[in-house]
């Protein structure tokens, strides 16, 4: 991600406002689209340079899930299945870097059966 985000970042513009055409026919409105792809190169570049540095691993490896969770979700609404396909394949190769014992940040309570957040330990 580091690298893919230190390729975006010098021509961010142009990345943002070619992004948005992409996702004309799908039901996110353009300035969602545009805060989005603005943002992405820098999300991308912070979590791979301090996951590089072995800071905050596992708060970065959730990061970095929550980026291709993210470009999954936007890839399948326009459909682009190849692509899909290979955003797919990114995630699955985080799973090896992934810490022995996750963090559970989301999860249903057997008493009252509704979802709690638990903090990351």
């Amino acid at each position: 991600m580091l690298v893919h985000g230190l390729g975006r970042l010098p021509k961010l513009a142009a990345f943002a406002s070619s992004t948005v055409p992409q996702f004309s026919a799908t039901p996110l409105p353009a300035w969602s689209v545009r805060v989005f792809a603005t943002s992405l190169p820098f999300a991308e570049t912070m979590a791979g340079l301090l996951l590089l540095l072995g800071l905050r691993s596992r708060w970065m490896l959730i990061a970095e899930a929550m980026v291709i969770t993210s470009l999954v979700f936007g890839i399948a609404l326009r459909e682009g299945w190849n692509t899909f396909a290979r955003q797919v394949l990114y995630g699955l190769d985080l799973l090896p870097t992934a810490p022995r014992r996750a963090p559970v940040l989301l999860g249903w309570s057997g008493d009252d059966n509704n979802l709690r957040i638990y903090a990351a330990t």
